[in-house]
């Protein structure tokens, strides 16, 4: 039977669903604290959503699985004991003050994130825009001109023998083959002839050698190591990062689309993928792993051409929407979240589910934090707050410190 979530008591007035099936309560989202939530509900582009939008949704809901029981049901009668304190015990809503409705409307059940695709979460950006993957085409038209490709200037710095060896070198690439040309004294020429190399002779490389004390350009197939010769030969050229090109914003921004994966995942595969540093992406928030979700991402110089080739190679991620910034996104730089949440195996009357989605669409519910947020030990966070918030440092602390079951102290 597949692992699922459970919800109850939709409608009156504070979000109760549950997460994942692990017998605890869940929230909207996993969003982070610097993230404002807005709800919407099943199939549309408003805030709430209306009776005639659950109802198509329950069409698409043939395949109901048998309910999952709550795992509180199981635990011994006459018990007593104080929530958090034995380990396999979940916290309930009520025991951290989840307990209130806008609605007195009796509310309905549901289950929700039954499967990932169950929750989509589109983010809002700054300005108020929801945030879609809608191409994954470079646009070209929008992008500024690379100065490494305007051969203005260029023209009579070759010399006609010179520039006909190199169309035919061009046109049929021997990797054995070489050109050596002598290198113009002035360094601004010698630039302008490695210049002519990368624009018009796309399949040849060239780079300035010394030898004896004699500076020339040897120019070879891309990729053959021609220019480094008998090994006679050094390098005069160091290994610099081509400069980034004028008028490109110093940051590429693009919409990160990912299915069951966390943004941090989503980060590392791109780190490895193109080998550079994580601290050269940068997002306005983490959304959910168990969702499909869509959110902005800047990355420092990279080129939009070589992040687009990268949805060759990644399933259930991809990239697109790019355009060129000149700052990074910062964390908590957004509006908030759109939710679109599917229900399934609903129960409850037509009057009922009417009643409390009018009431959701007229005076919303009580965002309570998750209850993912209160931690699953045998001490529950909350605990240690409320101590904080008191000035009780001392109980703070020794609920931190307090033994765990299955615990370092306990193993021999």
């Amino acid at each position: 039977m597949p692992r699922r979530g459970r919800g109850r008591n939709f409608g009156r007035g504070h979000w109760r669903g549950r997460g994942r099936g692990r017998g605890r309560g869940g929230s909207s989202s996993d969003a982070g604290p610097n993230e404002e939530e807005t709800s919407e509900s099943i199939g549309t582009s408003e805030s709430v959503g209306t009776s005639e939008d659950l109802d198509k949704s329950l069409e698409c809901s043939s395949d109901q699985t048998e309910e999952v029981k709550d795992n509180t049901e199981e635990e011994k009668e006459g018990v007593e004991e104080e929530p958090g304190d034995t380990e396999g015990v979940f916290l309930k809503e009520g025991d951290v003050g989840i307990t209130e409705y806008i609605s007195s409307s009796p509310g309905f059940s549901a289950i929700i994130k039954q499967r990932y695709s169950d929750f989509i979460v589109n983010e809002i950006d700054e300005e108020g825009r929801l945030v879609r993957l809608t191409s994954l085409e470079v646009d070209r038209s929008q992008m500024p001109a690379d100065e490494e490709d305007d051969d203005t200037g260029l023209d009579g710095v070759l010399s006609p023998e010179q520039k006909e060896k190199l169309d035919d070198f061009n046109a049929n690439p021997n990797p054995k083959r070489v050109i050596d040309i002598c290198a113009p004294v002035d360094k601004v020429t010698r630039g302008k002839v490695h210049q002519i190399v990368r624009v018009r002779y796309k399949k040849l490389e060239s780079d300035t050698l010394v030898e004896d004390d004699v500076r020339f350009i040897r120019i070879s197939v891309k990729g053959a190591g021609g220019h480094w010769g008998s090994g006679q030969h050094f390098r005069q050229q160091n290994f610099q990062r081509k400069p980034w090109p004028a008028g490109f914003g110093n940051y590429c921004r693009f919409v990160l689309y990912k299915e069951n994966m966390d943004t941090m995942e989503a980060v590392h595969k791109l780190t490895k993928f193109f080998h550079i540093n994580k601290n050269m992406f940068q997002f306005a928030g983490t959304k959910d792993k168990r969702a499909i979700t869509s959110q902005e991402v800047t990355v420092y110089r990279v080129k939009a051409e070589k992040l687009v080739g990268a949805n060759r190679y990644f399933y259930k991620m991809a990239l697109g929407n790019f355009r060129y910034v000149e700052q990074p996104l910062k964390l908590g730089q957004l509006s908030g979240n759109r939710f679109t949440i599917v229900l399934r195996d609903v129960t409850g009357t037509d009057e009922v589910i009417d009643s409390a989605l009018q009431s959701l669409k007229t005076n919303g519910f009580i965002n309570y934090f998750g209850m993912q947020r209160f931690g699953t030990t045998a001490i529950p966070t909350y605990r240690v707050g409320k101590e904080l918030l008191k000035s009780n440092y001392k109980e703070a602390g020794e609920l931190i410190l307090q033994p765990r079951p299955g615990g370092f102290h306990n193993r021999v």
